[in-house]
């Protein structure tokens, strides 16, 4: 049961990193309140690979590199329980 929690809650957090990451794209939405809680919920997870400057020219790879550490994390939490 708690597998599936888990597993669920890392499925919807990487849900808003592609959210996230597609709302980049379009500026006007950078005012609006859902986009700000939006924002709030993810970048704290995203400080965390900014730290590792993963943008070449103007592509940023942190929110790729945040869903390939999720995954990993979801399959070693699935091997584990």
């Amino acid at each position: 049961m708690i597998v599936f929690i888990i597993n669920k809650a890392i499925d919807i957090f990487s849900f808003l990193l592609v959210v996230y990451a597609l709302l980049s794209w379009f500026p006007e939405t950078h005012n609006s309140t859902w986009a700000g809680y939006l924002y709030q919920t993810v970048e704290p997870i995203l400080k965390i690979f900014k730290k590792f400057n993963l943008q070449f020219g103007t592509i940023d790879f942190t929110v790729v590199a945040a869903l390939i550490a999720l995954r990993i994390l979801k399959n070693l939490i699935n091997m584990i329980l």
